[in-house]
């Protein structure tokens, strides 16, 4: 049951409604604290769901206790009560991010039980996302500046957890891990449902050193190492990343026996013969549209670590497209044009992409042909 702290001094500021408080007793347990120190005392030994605050009180007021609210426990949902119209600049200082509402007195009961109800459901608030990509939901919490816990699941069993302050993701757990470690470990999971929780009442120190974007790119890497570790040694081709590689000894040869020998051909199988006829190919790879590689032949690690931002740079522009009819509603393919590169990426599903990287010297009518003719291939693949 749902704690809710008030904080007055009842012999100098009766409240009217403290009867009707306490015959709430189905809905809250009620805590009482004379003054802000007894209530902050009452906040570090127990679980407190919402806090009503006097603006006067003796030893420490409601001003001093929200700003100590705010620093220390800034997810607790605050009503606060005055017995005089609130100055602009009191009013600024107590109006943080979780202030349900500034009430003057006299105040009825039914008044302060109605915004109790509305603080105790936002603190309650929560939902759940099954099947998507916890990159993809990270990244929108981040850019919507959010407050929450996020439970990370796999069917029924809790992995882990991230923890985000107005926006910034603050630590993560898995296990044993924590910070950088569990944010890692929970983004290279498969099949993961996100539980919305609020956020622990307890400040929660920041141990997350890394950028977002560098956490997913890293849980990506993982993940990727997991799945390749699993089939065949990946393929590698010497080279730094815009250094024209050779494609010599390509494994063409390998997919074709594959064929001929009656063995079914593997997504890697298909981007390998892919590989081999691309003259100057750098990289191929399918991944889904949160930047996680289902497969792939690289000429290196640094283009790997590409995917997740290929994959934002594509969803944008298939929004672009399907705001501007006058383009067809739909992307199919995008070709980026570095200095010595070139990149070409073609949407096979509405959830993966096809991306090719080759070297400038490579005719990039070659490029579009040899993604035109698998694409069916890879298709099937994924379905």
């Amino acid at each position: 049951m749902p704690n809710v702290l008030l904080a007055n001094n009842e012999k100098q500021y009766p409240c009217a409604f403290l009867k009707d408080l306490y015959a709430s007793k189905d809905k809250f347990n009620l805590l009482k604290a004379e003054n802000g120190k007894e209530a902050i005392n009452i906040l570090e030994s127990n679980e407190v769901d919402l806090v009503i605050t006097n603006m006067e009180m003796p030893i420490m007021d409601g001003v001093e206790l929200i700003a100590y609210l705010a620093s220390n426990h800034p997810n607790i949902p605050v009503i606060a009560m005055s017995s005089t119209d609130v100055p602009a600049n009191v009013a600024a200082n107590i109006n943080y991010k979780r202030a349900v509402a500034i009430l003057q007195r006299p105040i009825d009961s039914q008044t302060v039980l109605g915004f109790i109800a509305k603080g105790l459901e936002i603190e309650n608030d929560s939902g759940s996302l099954t099947h998507v990509s916890v990159g993809n939901v990270l990244q929108l919490i981040d850019t919507e500046q959010k407050t929450c816990l996020l439970a990370i699941k796999q069917g029924s069993e809790l992995r882990g957890e991230f923890y985000f302050n107005g926006g910034v993701l603050e630590d993560a757990s898995y296990g044993d891990l924590s910070g950088d470690e569990a944010a890692i470990a929970l983004l290279s999971l498969d099949n993961t449902d996100i539980q919305i929780r609020p956020y622990p009442k307890k400040k929660v120190e920041k141990k997350i050193k890394m950028s977002l974007i560098s956490l997913i790119m890293e849980g990506t890497r993982v993940k990727d190492e997991a799945l390749h570790n699993k089939n065949k040694k990946s393929l590698e081709l010497d080279g730094d990343v815009f250094k024209k590689p050779s494609t010599e000894g390509l494994s063409t040869e390998r997919a074709s026996d594959n064929k001929k020998g009656g063995k079914p051909m593997t997504l890697k199988d298909i981007l390998t013969e892919m590989a081999g006829k691309i003259d100057g190919m750098m990289a191929i790879s399918v991944q889904g549209m949160d930047g996680i590689e289902i497969a792939q032949v690289t000429a290196g690690e640094k283009i790997k670590q590409l995917a997740v931002r290929f994959a934002m740079s594509t969803k944008l522009l298939i929004n672009i497209c399907r705001d501007l009819p006058e383009l067809g509603g739909e992307l199919e393919e995008t070709i980026l044009q570095a200095k010595d590169a070139y990149v070409y990426i073609k949407l096979i599903t509405k959830n993966h992409i096809l991306v090719i990287v080759a070297h400038k010297d490579t005719a990039l009518g070659m490029i579009r042909m040899v993604g035109a003719k698998y694409t069916d291939q890879i298709k099937a693949e994924l379905s």
